[in-house]
């Protein structure tokens, strides 16, 4: 069933589709559609390996199985029981069911999903005599079925198993680490060429930074890790995966942007350094103990900023700590073009720039605005 095309939706964070649908086009992804928090487009099993490795805001690529549009319990059992799911995986693999249900079909998505599961089962003990487990930590295979207000049904497989936010580089993480999708999202909405100095003056436990060279240098996020779930499928093209994975390294080079890191705690400098090292970046991310509020610009002409401070949420800030960002921006950092994330709303009244831009985000449940603040010479530069 999954040797020829079909349709594929990419999840992201809110805030981030136009920006992943911009890389499934670049990735070769046909018909491309921006949804809620995902993309769907068209694709072979390649562009599934593809996708997986190569996608930087992408959270996780579902593969559709079967999409229909039932008003019963017992019509949905019985198309589910339909699908070949031999034909999928094999009956020795685990799998696990994440439903949504948007209907009044079912009283709730446990239910959805049990029925489902009775449904898969009995159709491996009609076709095989035997049935495969369920498993809810860590399955082989991930089945997501999505059920619409009008009672429409997408069936899918989850290609991705672990989100792929899970790069595999990073090992150590500070209080409040940023997510690796959503610093891969922000470094692209703040149109850096990849080629401009770059800084990130608070730089927790480096994953900027990382994401950073890894654009810059065309490196797939996806390779440090060794686990898909599309590994589990029947028919997995080892040939091809392995054919896919080589063509995408083969495009990949040293990143030519100066990468520098600072932050003023020793313990959490040395997290950023152990993830950089296992990214293999330590020839180029410049990480150094010091800090942002007494630190001054470095390097001649024009430089990018882009940094996560903290939201006085999980680490708490002083009162006047966003006013003293726009001080040291204002005053040290001129021609500079800065960036930063976060949900402290009201902090942010208190920097004393007038923001280029603002942009709405969500980083995990919380409400962000990405802000923007173009510095010449100490002054504002009105765009």
């Amino acid at each position: 069933m999954l040797d020829r095309e079909f349709e594929i939706v990419a999840k992201t964070f809110a805030g981030l589709e136009q920006v992943l649908a911009s890389e499934v086009q670049q990735l070769g992804g046909r018909e491309v559609k921006v949804l809620v928090r995902s993309v769907s487009f068209v694709g072979d099993i390649g562009t599934v390996y593809k996708a997986n490795l190569k996608l930087r805001t992408a959270l996780s690529v579902l593969v559709k199985v079967k999409a229909f549009r039932t008003n019963t319990q017992q019509d949905y059992y019985q198309r589910l029981s339909k699908i070949a799911w031999e034909d999928l995986f094999d009956e020795n693999k685990t799998f696990s069911i994440s439903t949504y249900v948007g209907s009044n079909l079912f009283p709730n998505s446990m239910y959805a999903g049990q029925v489902a599961k009775d449904a898969i089962v009995d159709r491996f003990r009609a076709k095989v005599k035997t049935r495969p487990s369920v498993s809810k930590m860590s399955p082989d295979i991930k089945v997501n079925i999505h059920i619409s207000n009008r009672n429409v049904i997408s069936v899918s497989l989850d290609s991705s198993g672990m989100p792929l936010f899970k790069r595999g580089y990073r090992t150590q993480t500070g209080v409040a680490p940023m997510n690796e999708v959503l610093a891969a999202g922000m470094l692209q909405l703040t149109g850096w060429d990849k080629r401009m100095p770059l800084l990130d003056p608070m730089c927790g436990s480096g994953t900027l930074l990382i994401e950073a060279a890894l654009w810059a240098g065309n490196i797939p996020p996806g390779i440090f890790r060794s686990e898909f779930a599309f590994k589990n499928w029947k028919g997995f093209d080892q040939d091809l995966y392995l054919k896919v994975k080589e063509g995408l390294l083969s495009r990949s080079s040293d990143p030519l942007a100066k990468l520098v890191g600072y932050d003023n705690d020793i313990l959490t400098l040395q997290k950023a350094k152990e993830n950089v090292e296992n990214a293999a970046l330590e020839d180029l991310i410049d990480l150094r103990k010091a800090d942002f509020f007494g630190s001054r610009k470095e390097v001649d002409g024009r430089q990018w900023i882009i940094f996560n401070p903290p939201y006085n949420k999980r680490i708490g800030t002083e009162p006047d700590f966003y006013k003293r960002v726009g001080d040291t921006l204002k005053q040290n950092f001129p021609n500079s073009n800065v960036w930063f994330i976060t949900a402290d709303l009201e902090g942010i009244k208190s920097v004393g720039l007038r923001a280029s831009r603002r942009i709405p985000m969500m980083n995990g449940d919380l409400d962000c605005r990405l802000v923007n603040y173009d510095i010449v010479e100490g002054k504002l530069k009105d765009r």
